[in-house]
Formats: C-alpha cells, sequence, structure tokens
C-alpha cells in the first residue's frame, strides 16, 4: 500500500541525508523506524476496542506522543484491571498446560 506523507523541510533533510548514509530509501527509513513502534500502536486500537469511552483519550495519545511512552500513557488512562495485549499474551503462556518449547 503506498502513502504520501508530507514532512518538513529540516525532517526531509533529515532523511534524505541518513538515506544516502545507509543506501536505504527515505520510505525504506520511515518503515523501519516506524516498525519499531507497532506493538505500541496495537495497543492503543486494544484499548480504544476494548475500553470505547476511552477512545478519544486513547487517540490523543497518538495526537500528543511524547514525551510520555506510549505504553504509559496507555496504563495511566486504562481502568486498573485492564491488561495488555503483551501481558494477555504473557499471562496466557504461564497458565497451567500451556506448551512450552525449551532449548
Amino acid at each position: 500500500m503506498i502513502h504520501r506523507i508530507d514532512l518538513d523541510d529540516d525532517t526531509s533533510e533529515l532523511l534524505q541525508a541518513h538515506s544516502n548514509l545507509t543506501g536505504l530509501t527515505v520510505s525504506g527509513l520511515i518503515d523501519r523506524l516506524l516498525s519499531i513502534h507497532l506493538p505500541e500502536l496495537h495497543e492503543v486500537l486494544a484499548l480504544a476496542a476494548t475500553c470505547p469511552e476511552l477512545r478519544d483519550e486513547a487517540a490523543n495519545l497518538i495526537v500528543s506522543f511524547g514525551p510520555e511512552p506510549l505504553e504509559a500513557g496507555i496504563k495511566r488512562i486504562a481502568p486498573a484491571d485492564y491488561r495488555t495485549l503483551g501481558e494477555q499474551f504473557e499471562r496466557e503462556m504461564r497458565a497451567p498446560g500451556t506448551a512450552r518449547v525449551t532449548h
């Protein structure tokens, strides 16, 4: 899927300099940089889906991103008993009867 994004001049110049340095395309750089945040972005969507009343606050985590990490923001606005996708996965893996692979 192709998206067109507008960048300010400073960001564009910085990405172009890194593209020249690494040999990666600007698009490839953006993909690599954004991929680091994919788990957190999934967590924000999961919170909005699980707690619809927090949809606006979840959206604000993205709009006002930084300096607070997204996961910290989720913990701040979520109900006390809310479990992130990562926490749910860990809990399921620790459940009795869960097969574990050892090396």
